[in-house]
């Protein structure tokens, strides 16, 4: 395959994983910061609330695994193997210096505690684990450095293949915090048709399951 088209691909690949982990993280720290004691205790009240809890956490994990463990198909490491690899034949716009490429092992190096870390939940939480209603805002800040640190290595990679620079623009969306502030007007609400998903394992983006919430619950 052309190598240009290659790191297409994986450019590709890479830029909808973070945005899509972007949004489910900035979603968790609106229910870790933005609820009152009193409406964080309606995640043990409502079943509905714990699921959604929990799809957002595991779905965010998963993405970060697959940005940052070096086997994965879209993983940083991949892509910047290819770069070092194959760099002469790249048709960069405004060429990286190869150092500089290589610097990125370097930054994802840092953050290997963090790394490792989602990779253990992974591997012994999410992927053995019964309890759908798991859910640890503990890991909340190392989510947030892992986005960061994957928007790092991507912008200044993407300006250097195709001479623009890249902005990420996240809408707060607060569909998530009403269906919190409104569910007691829905006493009978235990379980959504993403739930059956989740217990299926079939992967459905965070935005559709709030349209779901949206249309079904908040229309009314």
């Amino acid at each position: 395959m052309n190598i240009d088209l290659q790191i297409k691909k994986k450019i590709d690949g890479i830029f909808p994983l973070i945005a899509e982990v972007d949004f489910n993280v900035n979603t968790l720290e609106q229910f870790y910061e933005d609820l009152s004691s009193e409406e964080l205790l309606m995640f043990d009240k409502y079943q509905l609330l714990s699921v959604l809890r929990h799809y957002l956490w595991r779905a965010s994990i998963l993405d970060l695994c697959k940005l940052f463990i070096e086997e994965e198909k879209y993983s940083f490491c991949c892509l910047i193997n290819i770069l070092v690899n194959n760099y002469k034949r790249v048709s960069f716009k405004n060429p990286l210096t190869i150092s500089e490429i290589k610097g990125y092992y370097t930054k994802t190096e840092d953050f290997k505690i963090y790394i490792k870390h989602i990779k253990e939940v992974r591997d012994y939480s999410i992927a053995h684990k019964d309890d759908k209603n798991t859910f640890n805002n503990l890991m909340l800040y190392e989510l947030r450095a892992l986005i960061d640190l994957a928007k790092a290595i991507f912008n200044p990679i993407y300006a250097a293949l195709y001479d623009s620079d890249f902005i990420w623009l996240l809408k707060e969306d607060e569909r998530a915090l009403s269906l919190i502030r409104n569910i007691a007007k829905y006493e009978s609400i235990q379980v959504l048709v993403f739930q059956s998903d989740l217990f299926k394992k079939k992967e459905i983006h965070t935005a559709d399951i709030l349209n779901i919430i949206d249309k079904t619950y908040l229309r009314h």
